[in-house]
């Protein structure tokens, strides 16, 4: 997908936020991250997609 780059900018902003002592940002990272997949996956118009965006969410959470 074309758009799945901006998923890798937020884990890094939150990376950054979680280093940088500021875990109101790393938590809105998280709600960044779910939003901007769920639009990703509705832009390809496939339910597929979104069940693999919440796979990857899960992933990501991971992450820390």
């Amino acid at each position: 997908m074309q758009h799945e780059w901006i998923l890798d900018v937020i884990a890094d902003i939150k990376a950054f936020a979680r280093q940088n002592d500021l875990p109101a940002l790393a938590s809105h990272m998280d709600t960044a991250w779910l939003l901007a997949s769920a639009e990703i996956a509705s832009l390809a118009g496939d339910p597929k997609d979104e069940r693999t965006a919440s796979a990857a969410f899960r992933d990501y959470t991971a992450i820390g």
